[in-house]
């Protein structure tokens, strides 16, 4: 496989809890996630779908043509944007930081 998913973290606030290390408002299913990459660049529908930001490839071309996109801070509308390690592709529930496998 040429890319490779190392983690997948969900950040959870819990309820009545004091001193929670999590922001006031977090949202419970707020993605994070760090996707480490083995070639020179990951499609943004493929990664998408690999990091279940959707279910599938052609969820994700429509989730990503709606606007709810952004690579680096700008929205993307390119399905199959180039996204190379050091990018952060992120949404309103969402980030995923690219990184270059070791």
């Amino acid at each position: 496989m040429p890319f490779a998913h190392q983690s997948h973290s969900h950040r959870r606030q819990l309820s009545g809890r004091r001193g929670s290390a999590y922001a006031v408002g977090v949202d419970e299913n707020f993605l994070e996630d760090t996707f480490q990459l083995r070639t020179d660049y990951i499609p943004l529908c493929d990664l998408l779908k690999y990091c279940s930001v959707t279910e599938s490839g052609g969820e994700a071309k429509h989730f990503i043509a709606e606007g709810n996109v952004m690579v680096d801070g700008d929205v993307e509308l390119r399905k199959t944007c180039k996204i190379r390690a050091g990018q952060v592709v992120s949404g309103i529930d969402f980030e995923i930081r690219v990184v270059a496998a070791p």
